[in-house]
């Protein structure tokens, strides 16, 4: 985005019309920011993303029509070029924009996932102990327990200043970037409730998160099988094969083969390896066991 939040709740209020008339591409906005913990309400968001979308893309469009018009001195052929590129820009702006929330707020419900088994049973081995829930939490707060620890030091406080921690466990709950950590809290809220035990609810938790997290990790070892092929398939086969065939043709059939051909090879190779590196890194899961 072009400019900060708080700009953006400034300049958004008077063009709030248009954030409404996108509210069918981003139905799930609000809860996007909520738990993205950004402090702007979702159609100042879309109108902030929308008008930086307009930057870019009217910025791109007069990039592509001065580089066409520069080698072709035609007028028509270059805005038309730099239209379509500046529109193609602008879409693509706004989808990652309006997306946003959602990815920060992915990034932190992994970051919430790879402690919550480690808190979870520092919450079980306190209720063994015959302390109370709000202990349990306390002690949590004040761990070395990441995104976890920061989410029930709010609990805390909001319990201290006077707040139920019931409905606390439930604002939590609601907020929490994180479904597996959402789950455990409403579990714990309505094993409370009920007045069922706790303590075996907590095991039985414990147990199919661990589960959880080693089907993952499988997975993504199957997934590395493919994706480790792809890559030697890009990196090496197809790379060979390609420049092969063209010193082959331009060996027999004068086909005007050039460096410049060979450097577009190697940087479109490099290209797909660095998309296949990337793609590995975002697969992996993100446990802590």
């Amino acid at each position: 985005m072009i400019f900060s939040l708080e700009k953006a709740r400034s300049a958004s209020h008077r063009f709030m019309g248009l954030g409404k008339l996108f509210r069918w591409a981003s139905s799930t906005l609000d809860t996007d920011l909520l738990r993205a913990e950004l402090e702007i309400s979702a159609d100042e968001y879309r109108v902030a993303s929308l008008f930086s979308a307009l930057f870019f893309g009217a910025l791109f469009f007069g990039l592509i029509t001065s580089a066409m018009f520069t080698f072709t001195h035609e007028l028509r052929p270059a805005m038309f070029m730099g239209f379509l590129a500046g529109v193609l820009l602008f879409g693509l702006v706004l989808v990652v924009l309006l997306r946003y929330p959602k990815i920060i707020a992915g990034k932190e419900g992994e970051q919430v996932d790879k402690d919550l088994v480690y808190a979870l049973k520092d919450i079980l081995l306190s209720i063994s102990s015959g302390l109370p829930m709000f202990t349990a939490l306390t002690l949590v707060s004040k761990g070395s327990y990441g995104y976890v620890a920061k989410d029930m030091k709010k609990v805390v406080d909001k319990v201290n200043t006077g707040v139920p921690l019931d409905e606390a466990l439930e604002e939590l709950a609601i907020s929490t970037p994180s479904e597996n950590f959402q789950s455990a809290l409403w579990q714990v809220i309505n094993t409370s409730k009920s007045g069922a035990d706790v303590e075996n609810m907590l095991r039985s938790l414990i147990s199919n998160l661990v589960s959880e997290q080693r089907s993952n990790i499988q997975k993504y070892s199957h997934e590395l099988n493919v994706l480790t092929l792809v890559y030697m398939l890009a990196a090496v086969a197809i790379p060979t094969i390609v420049t092969t065939l063209m010193i082959i043709l331009n060996a027999f059939a004068s086909a005007g083969i050039n460096e410049l051909m060979f450097i577009i090879l190697i940087a479109l190779s490099f290209f797909v390896q660095l998309t296949i590196l990337g793609l590995v890194k975002s697969r992996r899961p993100v446990v802590h066991l």
